[in-house]
């Protein structure tokens, strides 16, 4: 019954797809509506990807490390926060409003400061794990924090030290905020590294988008999106298998209700 209802969804996932880039064909290439320089149709699209697949895959690799390298120290920091956060009601008073009030700040318009105080290689790294950190963190910390309290009552009844808690309740417990963290996290990271490619970088996908876009090549933009949503789309389902085979007893939800 399950598969079904998989199968089922995937289907219409498709259709809707299928869809939108039929549409976009006859707006663009068939009746004509719009020009090809403000919307290319799919086909030039493909057409761009396929000319320029040398200079894409030279870019694409340094926008895959930044985005990475961001997500791992967003996760890491956020992981180690979270636990202070958890374990010291002081802290948690006194810098939980801090980072509340920082991520609430554009990261745009600190991109010049993040640039003058480090240098461009270093800032794009910088961009994608601040934009990362905070909904890991908001998970984390609440994963941590959300516990049965029977569970903490059995653990004070065997003198279990602060150690044993979390490893045998509050970390399992956690594990499924945690991912859901971490998928809201890498895709996040994605668009923190080619923001950073906007403005610190000479290279990566985010500089060819705009050196695209000063040549009136829309056609390699729009593919340029394109391949960054898929990047985005692949790392999220890499997220759900890996929860999927740590967490097994904890089912996800995607396309399968």
């Amino acid at each position: 019954m399950i598969e079904k209802k998989q199968r089922t969804r995937w289907g219409i996932s498709a259709l809707s797809i299928g869809s939108l880039l039929i549409g976009w064909y006859l707006v663009t290439d068939v009746f004509g509506f719009v020009s090809n320089v403000v919307l290319p149709s799919p086909l030039s699209v493909l057409q761009g990807i396929f000319e320029y697949r040398s200079l894409i895959l030279k870019n694409l690799e340094p926008t895959v490390v930044a985005s990475a390298v961001g997500f791992v120290w967003a996760t890491v920091l956020a992981f180690l926060m979270a636990v202070v956060l958890t374990y010291s009601k002081r802290a948690e008073r006194l810098l939980l409003p801090l980072i509340v009030s920082g991520n609430s700040i554009p990261r745009v318009a600190l991109a010049p400061l993040i640039i003058f105080y480090v240098s461009g290689f270093d800032a794009k790294y910088m961009l994608s794990a601040w934009i990362a950190f905070f909904p890991l963190l908001v998970n984390i910390h609440e994963g941590l924090t959300r516990i049965d309290e029977d569970q903490m009552l059995l653990l004070r009844s065997f003198d279990a030290t602060a150690w044993q808690g979390f490893k045998w309740v509050r970390f399992p417990n956690a594990l499924a905020f945690i991912f859901d963290g971490m998928k809201i996290g890498v895709i996040l990271s994605i668009v923190g590294a080619v923001v950073g490619e906007f403005v610190a970088s000479d290279e990566g996908m985010g500089n060819l988008a705009l050196v695209a876009l000063e040549a009136y090549e829309t056609d390699l933009v729009f593919g340029i999106v394109g391949i960054m949503g898929l990047l985005s789309v692949s790392a999220f389902f890499v997220l759900f298998s890996l929860q999927d085979r740590v967490i097994h007893w904890h089912q996800t939800n995607l396309f399968t209700e």
